[in-house]
């Protein structure tokens, strides 16, 4: 089994379980209680799997659900989190994604739903979904930007400018929240850090490709394929 990683800030004394939500409806968690006394949860944790944990709200169980601030990337083996408490019932279910973090990010910083914010702020400071972008998606001061994403980008709501241009990219915040980019990265030109941008005509012929960063340059010919690259 694997060492305890974290506690669960949650105060049950008796637990159950339920499966977990899809895509997860094949993983669940088990209950372990070795002969210290102390209480698990325990799941065996597939490679190339992210692991969230939801816990139910003791006001409205089975219903209302909670994440605890947890991320685990699967890797074949068990993984455990201790559990304390006093109430008299609890519930946990696991939710993961077959998505894991790209290039230079961790579990933590990467945007599983793609609305701008990351797992780790969408968890302990949002409490939202990482895995639904629509989540984040409360509007309370009708500016036309997400509350979670103003929050992140901008520290506080009614800050922002919905129609302001921050870079040179011609695009706005409302733009840039709506496709979930940062508002804070210009993204007129291709950087090393960035994939090349293909373009195809009606009938899907390569028409031009924007490389890279050092990537160089593409010319295609009249049916789409590539004559040279430099």
């Amino acid at each position: 089994m694997k060492s305890l990683l974290h506690r669960i800030p949650l105060f049950l004394l008796c637990i159950a379980f339920v499966s977990a939500e899809p895509p997860g409806i094949d993983q669940s968690l088990e209950f372990v209680t070795p002969p210290t006394g102390a209480m698990f949860i325990r799941w065996h944790a597939k490679l190339g799997r992210s692991y969230f944990v939801q816990v139910s709200d003791p006001a409205n169980h089975l219903n209302t659900w909670h994440f605890a601030t947890i991320i685990e990337g699967g890797n074949d083996e068990d993984i455990s989190y201790e559990v304390d408490g006093t109430a008299d019932k609890g519930f946990f279910r696991l939710k993961y994604t077959d998505q894991v973090p790209g290039p230079g990010e961790t579990l933590e910083t990467a945007d599983f739903d793609g609305d701008g914010i990351p797992n780790w702020y969408e968890l302990e400071v949002l409490g939202t979904d990482p895995l639904d972008k629509n989540s984040a998606g409360g509007d309370s001061n009708n500016n036309g930007l997400a509350d979670g994403w103003e929050m992140y980008y901008f520290g506080g709501l009614g800050i922002a400018d919905p129609n302001a241009v921050l870079k040179p990219d011609g695009l706005t915040n409302k733009e840039k929240n709506d496709l979930g980019l940062n508002p804070n990265t210009d993204y007129s030109a291709p950087t090393a850090s960035q994939p090349a941008s293909y373009t195809y005509d009606l009938v899907g012929r390569l028409t031009g490709v924007t490389a890279p960063v050092g990537a160089g340059n593409y010319t295609p010919d009249d049916e789409g394929n590539i004559l040279n690259a430099q």
